[in-house]
């Protein structure tokens, strides 16, 4: 909510009454919050203010104001909800249709691209008025001398607020319209083509390939008109999802998208006290490594994920034979500790597994190898965890194959390791890491892999000025800086001189 209302009104010069004046969608004028009526009330409340003192909570004026900032706030939370069920419905019913494949998959797809656009419609609709009570609220307490903005903020995060509604849903209902629409498209051509009706079945890695990667950054409020533009082309990937273009509620008779478009990935990046691999990753050392542990979904002590990956990356130059690499494998959550302090190694598990053919010996001497060098690395460097990253990641790619492929990492939050823990425990809960060492990074983070020549869609989405190019960004690299600038001597190109101490710069 606060990275919408910072992305939209950046500029300090211009009145924000003007700009919403201005940039306000014409079809929802009427849903919008009457941001110069509730100005005019804060105007009168301040005029009957006396000199030097708050307005009485009971004043008439005041409760005036604060029924018509309930009012307010209902009316958008109304209109907002009203336009996510018509979306949802609009959704289930193309799908609906093209399940019975009786029209045309380009009339089909222009219907579906115009409900995109009214997702982007609403989206800005949203942040335009998350930004005008935002903005109310502050006025309030300044021109009443009451204290009544963290109340009012907070008003407008509780129970059916419109800026609660996720389009998450959204995006994977239009991608799965688009995906049935490529299908449809597939099965009529091969139809007319009088080829086999058989599909190209589903994409299974290879042993060994190249891609070019490319990382961008991406504002808050451009985030969901660049996802409908990828959709279009490539379809969300969810793993474990066994069919995409399944109609939601077909049998059911519900318009309901329960799946989202994103999940939660944790990593703990190591280093020692000095960033040693730091330094090494950020002027390309040759056979410079990162070290990290990974997880999916969410942790809590309550709850921790079942196996952690434990994971490394190698840089080599170009003139090196050897193509950087990144290899991991997987230990469960309770060895980690142990593992970490050089008290257990995951050789008898594996030997077990090689005994009981569930493993091939070649494998098993890989994993049992990495683990040794990884190990013996974090004893000598004197590694520990350092930097915890935690975000949501939404993938997108064909089910047949990986000659592009996108991703996506949004709500980015870094925080510092490096904190007093219980004996024997080597995480804390989020909620246990003292805030100021937290730092959020208001940016999604898009990615783009690329096996050959870009097709012209990826043109198209370069062009639209959505996407601002950072080269060799990295989660790693960028949190050290921020929650490590004393140990920092290099810092990285993309990072800005005022939130880095100038310490850290000499």
């Amino acid at each position: 909510y606060q990275r919408r209302v910072r992305a939209f009104h950046s500029s300090q010069m211009v009145h924000f009454g003007k700009t919403l004046e201005k940039e306000r969608i014409a079809r929802y004028a009427a849903e919008y919050i009457e941001y110069r009526v509730l100005k005019k009330q804060l105007k009168l409340i301040s005029q009957r203010r006396r000199p030097g003192q708050p307005i009485p909570p009971d004043d008439e004026s005041e409760i005036q104001f604060m029924r018509m900032f309930e009012s307010e706030l209902e009316k958008v939370n109304a209109f907002v909800s009203s336009k996510m069920k018509e979306f949802l419905n609009a959704l289930a019913n193309l799908q609906r249709r093209i399940h019975m494949s009786k029209e045309s998959p380009d009339s089909l797809e222009s219907e579906t691209d115009g409900l995109g656009q009214e997702f982007v419609l609403l989206h800005k609709f949203i942040i335009h008025n998350a930004t005008g009570f935002s903005k109310i609220a502050k006025k309030h307490d300044k021109k009443t001398g009451l204290a009544s903005r963290p109340w009012l903020e907070a008003r407008l995060s509780y129970g059916e607020s419109f800026i609660l509604f996720k389009f998450d849903t959204l995006i994977v209902g239009i991608s799965d319209v688009y995906s049935r629409i490529r299908k449809l498209r597939e099965t009529l051509k091969k139809q007319k083509d009088g080829t086999s009706g058989q599909d190209e079945g589903v994409w299974v890695p290879p042993q060994s390939f190249e891609r070019k990667t490319t990382k961008y950054w991406v504002e808050p409020e451009n985030l969901l008109a660049v996802k409908i533009m990828i959709v279009k082309q490539l379809p969300v990937l969810i793993f474990g999802r066994k069919d995409e273009g399944k109609p939601p509620g077909l049998e059911s008779g519900t318009s309901e998208f329960k799946v989202g478009d994103s999940s939660p990935i944790t990593s703990i990046y190591l280093d020692n006290a000095n960033l040693d691999l730091y330094h090494k990753r950020i002027i390309r050392e040759e056979g410079a490594q990162l070290i990290r542990l990974r997880w999916y979904g969410q942790y809590s002590e309550a709850k921790s994920p079942s196996q952690v990956f434990v994971e490394r990356k190698t840089h080599h130059e170009s003139w090196v034979e050897n193509e950087s690499v990144k290899e991991r494998f997987p230990i469960k959550w309770k060895n980690v500790w142990p593992y970490l302090n050089s008290n257990w190694n995951p050789e008898e598990k594996i030997r077990k597994k090689v005994a009981n053919g569930e493993m091939k010996e070649t494998e098993a001497e890989g994993i049992l190898t990495l683990s040794a060098e990884v190990q013996k690395k974090i004893s000598e460097m004197k590694l520990i965890p350092l930097v915890r990253t935690v975000y949501n990641r939404s993938a997108f790619q064909l089910a047949s194959t990986n000659a592009v492929r996108i991703s996506i990492d949004t709500d980015l939050l870094m925080m510092n390791e490096v904190t007093s823990k219980p004996v024997g425990k080597w995480i804390l809960e989020a909620k246990d890491i003292p805030s100021n060492e937290k730092v959020n990074f208001r940016q999604g983070i898009l990615e783009i892999k690329l096996q050959d020549t870009p097709p012209e869609w990826i043109n198209q989405l370069l062009d639209t000025g959505f996407l601002t190019e950072v080269t060799k960004f990295s989660k790693f690299l960028n949190g050290c800086c921020q929650l490590h600038p004393e140990q920092v001597k290099i810092v990285p190109h993309w990072h800005t001189p005022e939130s880095i101490p100038y310490s850290a710069l000499i």
